[in-house]
């Protein structure tokens, strides 16, 4: 009920993990900004993006893993991860929840260990592995489309 809390809309988030050292590259965004940096000092956005309906953040962490978040509508985040690589990459993994990943086959899921994503707590660090051909439907079903 604040100034402009009219405008606010809720959107899905998925958080998606890559090693660092991936010889795959990734097909980002040239335009990469921080308007936020005096309180967003770890990460960056990539504006281009916001066209296509997503907020796509990328956190600069000391960590062996890459971590891209991305806000938005399901459609909208599978599609703009499609277009990155993210969902054909053979190392990307989908950051969830314990009770995310229930149905999924348990070769597919880890822990991922404290060193790999240093402060941040153990329940945001289970990691879902996209391998496979379904990719997009297992995303749509982690968040109940």
């Amino acid at each position: 009920q604040g100034l402009g809390a009219e405008d606010c809309v809720s959107r899905r988030v998925f958080r998606f993990a890559l090693p660092v050292n991936s010889p795959r590259a990734l097909t980002l965004p040239l335009v990469e900004e921080n308007s936020c940096a005096q309180y967003l000092t770890s990460s960056v956005f990539f504006p281009e993006l916001e066209e296509q309906g997503v907020t796509l953040r990328k956190y600069l962490w000391e960590s062996p893993l890459a971590i891209y978040e991305m806000w938005g509508e399901l459609a909208d985040i599978i599609q703009v991860a499609e277009n990155m690589g993210l969902l054909t990459h053979p190392d990307a993994e989908v950051l969830v929840s314990r009770s995310m990943v229930a149905h999924e086959p348990p070769e597919l899921v880890r822990d991922v260990p404290a060193e790999e994503l240093p402060g941040v707590p153990p329940r945001f660090r289970v990691a879902l592995k996209l391998a496979g051909h379904d990719v997009r439907e297992r995303l749509q079903k982690l968040l109940g489309a």
